[in-house]
């Protein structure tokens, strides 16, 4: 028996529905089928039959007239309990058939032989089956000839079933991704719709033709080169791309190129995905000439690595013609002036040893082509979560003509200074100019004020001058400012900048003050204050901040997205491409069934992967990643059938240990990707000397969910290996296919999800990772 009790039915019921077949329309290849069957069986009717819940339909008849039976008096209903052909030779004297209306009556059986449509997992959909209405008998011939058949209309559901996914997954790239299949010359095999809409041309007018006749991409020959190299070793290649359509159309891809090699590592065929990156191309443009406007420039240095950030901007402030190789980016302590450049890495020093604080300098550099400059720097940090600085990243500003500037009003103030005391001198110079300018004696009170200064604390001059005290006017502002006016009341000049809240309480100004003593006689008898508004600077520093932050997220995003594609795309490649080649070669009926099935395991899985990216793209332009309830159990569960190959050659045991009830509220293509990797890279760095076996386990509390997966691998040496682990393009256990992106990319997905990943590892013992996710 193939199928006991309601859970078998269940799951036969469930293989019936997925092959779409019921009251579908008469079709040639199933009546050849059935006339062939009838022809060598010396019957007068042969069916194809169906066999739903309550019911038995006819896909094919031969010599009957009606469509369907109801299946309590079905013949067929009884041979798909069994798995070989099941013969009913005297209905009449049989108890189990006499009463049947078809042997008491039309069409009046008395021989029925009939062979299951049997799945590769064992179900069994309905029969093959031939029926006389006399006393008749097969020969082993005939039966074996029957059987043969019934596999045939098997493999032709197999057929159909296979083309209505491959077709399902066509219309799920077109929602994704440009996409293009091309043979080991260049010419184009497939262009799905968004690929040609990219081109502007029709499919018609790009199948069969070489990439170098469809003038889509601006690529430079050094790209090209890259491509070449790339793809040739067998490695995944990615950029962003400009595209021209046949109309001049131009957008902005992120572009992937996929080979997919024989067993040779020679190409076969190549992949092309291109994920529409216009938007942040163009966001990215409108930093730059921000950057520009402002002549500001963004920099940041990894404190984990070492590795350095400029953009373009402050390639630009330092002097070089165009960007260099990012590898190779030089330090800025390299262009400061050797009076400064002490002060300055002392600084740099002190917050890397935790000085965890945002900070402010200004130093001189001397750029590229010899020109001495005067820079605004800040410095920000980025944790990870559990408060460990990651990063040090800021800007630098040229404010060289603001050094000036103040210079040229500072000596105008010393040459006021010179003439006398007098108000009159000091209003006729200072009262038109349009910075702030304002004089407090040594008791603090106003004793000039020019216009623009009046009008920036909004005061008249009748109620300023000779009136109010710094004190009165500051109000709360003055414990902030007294540490200065101390200072300048000293002797000392004081810089600072400030943010002032508007009186009605309706948004911020930013200033930049400037505190110079008046000394005569060799004492302090008051102080002269320039005020500059910086608000419009200040404004501009922070969109170009967040400007910056939006473009490194959509950029990370994207990269992620890429990786996700590429990732899961090799795997069904290539376990696509082994399958294809063992029922190829496969010399038995079964065996090339048996290919069969697992290309519809592949199929299904693959469907449930562009289903996930699909998510992805709808929601990459959100600030929250889309997350909805998920049973964990399934996830894991589709990633060792879609690893099934690697497992099988590598002799591997996977327990999934995973409650199948078990409910987690995450993103599907994310947790897709991450028992993907995890797995696979459990199996791919296995010890030589024992066949992997890794298990998943879950506890779920009340404030946490908990994930494990431990396997018996080679282990890492995580005294060398622990800071980098996690890092994009680190490897450790020298294997050629290896990208190095599994880890960096898991982390940033589980993270992203409000979760931390661990790892404890031994080498030459094993390797469990620990996965947390906070409810």
């Amino acid at each position: 028996m193939l199928h006991k009790g309601i859970e078998g039915e269940n799951k036969r019921l469930e293989a019936v529905k997925l092959y779409e077949i019921l009251d579908t329309i008469q079709e040639q290849e199933y009546d050849d089928i059935a006339t062939l069957a009838a022809e060598i069986c010396k019957t007068p009717i042969a069916l194809i039959t169906i066999v739903d819940e309550n019911r038995q339909w006819f896909k094919s008849k031969i010599g009957l007239d009606i469509s369907e039976t109801s299946r309590d008096v079905s013949f067929c209903a009884r041979a798909i309990e069994g798995s070989e052909l099941f013969e009913v030779t005297d209905p009449v004297n049989d108890p189990s058939f006499a009463d049947n209306p078809f042997v008491t009556g039309y069409p009046n059986i008395r021989y029925y032989a009939g062979a299951p449509l049997v799945t590769s997992d064992g179900q069994s959909l309905g029969t093959l089956c031939v029926i006389h209405t006399q006393s008749h008998q097969l020969t082993d011939s005939q039966k074996r000839s029957l059987a043969i058949l019934s596999r045939s209309v098997m493999t032709l559901l197999e057929l159909k079933l296979n083309q209505k996914q491959t077709n399902f997954f066509r219309s799920a790239l077109d929602e994704i991704a440009a996409v293009a299949v091309f043979d080991k010359e260049s010419n184009f095999e497939y262009a799905n719709e968004k690929y040609c809409a990219l081109t502007g041309l029709p499919e018609h007018e790009i199948v069969g033709k070489n990439y170098s006749a469809i003038a889509l991409a601006d690529i430079s020959e050094d790209v090209n080169k890259r491509i070449f190299d790339a793809v040739s070793k067998g490695n995944i290649f990615r950029d962003t791309i400009k595209n021209i359509s046949k109309k001049g159309d131009v957008s902005w891809s992120n572009l992937s190129v996929i080979p997919y090699l024989n067993e040779s590592k020679e190409i076969i065929k190549l992949f092309t995905i291109r994920v529409d990156a216009t938007s942040v191309v163009q966001l990215i443009d409108r930093f730059h000439k921000a950057e520009k406007l402002s002549r500001l420039g963004c920099w940041e240095i990894n404190l984990l690595n070492g590795k350095r950030y400029w953009s373009e901007g402050l390639y630009a402030l330092i002097g070089f013609d165009k960007i260099t190789n990012p590898d190779s980016i030089p330090s800025l302590s390299d262009y400061i002036v050797p009076e400064h450049r002490a002060s300055a890495e002392a600084s740099l020093k002190n917050v890397v040893n935790g000085d965890l604080t945002s900070g402010m300098d200004e130093i001189d550099i001397i750029t590229v082509d010899g020109v001495r400059k005067t820079m605004f720097i800040t410095k920000e940090f980025t944790f990870d979560s559990k408060g460990k600085p990651l990063a040090i990243r800021g800007t630098v500003q040229d404010i060289t003509e603001k050094k000036k500037t103040e210079k040229i009003l500072k000596a105008s103030f010393e040459e006021v200074k010179s003439l006398s005391d007098s108000r009159e001198v000091l209003a006729l110079t200072a009262d038109n100019l349009s910075a702030m300018l304002a004089y407090w004696d040594k008791d603090l009170v106003c004793r000039f004020a020019n216009s623009a200064y009046l009008q920036w604390f909004g005061r008249s001059r009748e109620e300023m001058i000779n009136k109010i005290t710094i004190i009165e006017l500051l109000g709360p502002l003055y414990e902030k400012n007294k540490p200065y006016i101390d200072g300048v009341l000293a002797g000392h000049v004081q810089t600072f900048e400030r943010e002032i809240p508007l009186p009605d309480g309706k948004g911020t100004r930013y200033s930049l003050a400037n505190y110079f003593p008046h000394i005569v006689g060799g004492e302090v008898n008051g102080f002269f204050v320039h005020v500059a508004d910086i608000t419009p600077q200040k404004l501009l520093e922070v969109e170009i901040r967040e400007t910056s932050d939006k473009v490194k997220e959509q950029n990370k995003r994207l990269v992620n997205f890429a990786n996700i594609v590429t990732h899961n795309l090799k795997s069904y490649a290539h376990n696509l491409g082994v399958i294809l080649e063992l029922y190829i070669i496969a010399d038995k009926q079964s065996e090339k069934e048996r290919m069969l099935g697992f290309l519809q395991e592949i199929a299904e899985g693959f469907t449930t992967t562009i289903v996930h990216l699909s998510d992805i793209v709808d929601t990459q332009n959100r600030l929250e990643i889309k997350r909805v309830p998920l049973v964990l159990y399934d996830y894991i569960k589709r990633a060792i059938d879609t690893l099934h190959i690697e497992i099988k050659n590598s002799n591997a045991t996977i327990a999934n240990n995973v409650d199948s009830h078990l409910i987690f509220d995450g993103n599907p293509a994310y947790m897709d990707s991450i028992f993907l990797n995890f797995l696979s890279n459990a199996i791919k760095y296995k010890h030589a000397d024992r066949d992997p076996i890794i298990t998943v386990d879950a506890q779920n509390t009340e404030s946490e969910l908990v994930l494990t997966i431990a396997d018996n691998g080679r282990g890492i040496n995580l005294a060398t290996n622990g800071e980098k682990l996690f890092g994009m393009y680190e490897t450790f256990h020298g294997n050629t296919d290896a990208t190095g992106i599994g880890l960096y990319l898991v982390r940033s997905q589980i993270e992203s999800m409000n979760g931390t990943v661990e790892i404890s590892s031994e080498e030459n013992v094993g390797t469990i990772f620990t996965i947390r996710f906070k409810k």
